[in-house]
């Protein structure tokens, strides 16, 4: 018999569509925001409401970066003008009022609903500090700057990391002092982004220094690129070392259509990690009815040779058709009586 744990999915975007609601009010309005993702999860059947928002903003935001909100999406921060120029713009980022600055409210706000609408404990999220450095001042300069001017770089991050992101964690958990996990969204320091020589450098450090002042319990699972990069043994070290309590290991599309399913659910066997496998959010919003049954097919009959196993759908967009969320959660549900 197949035994999948959990059918779960990013589905704050998917709001818009369920109660007709544009950007700029769904992700300012905290019940919103929470009744949506609620109503989802009941009308499709998913595992547990999936809480989320637009992580990789908050932090960027309350530091002074400008936000941009879109109509059918979720806002991003302007890539036009970066709030980093120099080092004589660091001290933009050491007065930041934990809690009150940008939408940090909105977060806050949002994981006291949950809880009072739910039931449970929500996971406390936040931008990693690679993806924030990028916000801040720009991927390309920054890359280009890791190779030559390095000092200058270590020194963002570890501002970065000292003065936002830990004490953002720390004020997120005297809001849900029971939390559970803490999850860092970080997929722009994937590979082909980064080169492993560069995330062990820049990136893995300062996740580290943050388990080690709020806990083995927060870290990142979003990383994506095991089709780009040449030792898979490597990358996924990396990844056991930066998930929360060194157990959690998430791989999606696209790498899965590319790679041994196989060696993925034997490393996640062999070093007692749940694992979740991914759809993309592509063919969800865009492939046929007998594709997204296929890969859905596909993914749980191998992710399930691990006990605690999630079928994670990405991203359900606004425009992602009814039909199709169902193809892949009625699929799931079926291959767990299967013989």
């Amino acid at each position: 018999m197949i035994e999948i744990n959990k059918i779960t999915a990013q589905m704050h975007e998917h709001v818009m569509k369920i109660k007709q609601y544009e950007g700029e009010e769904l992700y300012t309005n905290s019940r919103l925001l929470v009744e949506g993702v609620i109503e989802i999860y009941k009308k499709y059947n998913f595992s547990d409401p999936g809480l989320g928002y637009d992580v990789y903003n908050i932090e960027a935001e309350a530091s002074g970066q400008d936000l941009i909100f879109f109509k059918d999406s979720s806002p991003q921060t302007s890539q036009k003008k970066f709030i980093i120029k120099d080092k004589s713009d660091f001290e933009k980022l050491k007065h930041i009022e934990m809690g009150k600055d940008g939408r940090m409210s909105f977060v806050t706000d949002a994981l006291k609903i949950y809880k009072e609408k739910y039931g449970s404990t929500p996971p406390l999220q936040f931008c990693a500090p690679f993806s924030l450095a990028v916000a801040i001042y720009g991927y390309e300069k920054l890359v280009t700057d890791m190779y030559t001017k390095p000092d200058f770089i270590h020194e963002l991050m570890n501002i970065i990391t000292k003065n936002i992101i830990i004490p953002w964690i720390d004020y997120q958990k005297s809001i849900i002092p029971n939390w559970e996990v803490a999850l860092g969204a970080d997929a722009l320091a994937s590979p082909p982004n980064l080169t492993l020589d560069l995330l062990e450098e820049f990136v893995v450090p300062y996740l580290l220094k943050i388990k080690d002042k709020c806990g083995d319990k927060v870290g990142v699972v979003n990383w994506w690129g095991e089709s780009y990069v040449k030792d898979m043994d490597r990358f996924l070290a990396l990844k056991h070392k930066v998930s929360p309590n060194n157990s959690i290991l998430r791989v999606q599309d696209p790498d899965l259509e590319d790679i041994d399913l196989k060696m993925i659910t034997n490393f996640a066997q062999k070093n007692k990690m749940d694992l979740t496998f991914g759809i993309g959010a592509k063919i969800l919003s865009s492939g046929s009815v007998e594709d997204i049954e296929e890969r859905v097919e596909k993914y749980v009959t191998h992710g399930s040779e691990v006990d605690n196993f999630t079928l994670y759908l990405c991203n359900i967009s606004k425009d992602t058709p009814a039909k199709n969320i169902y193809a892949a959660i009625n699929t799931a549900r079926s291959l767990i009586d299967a013989k």
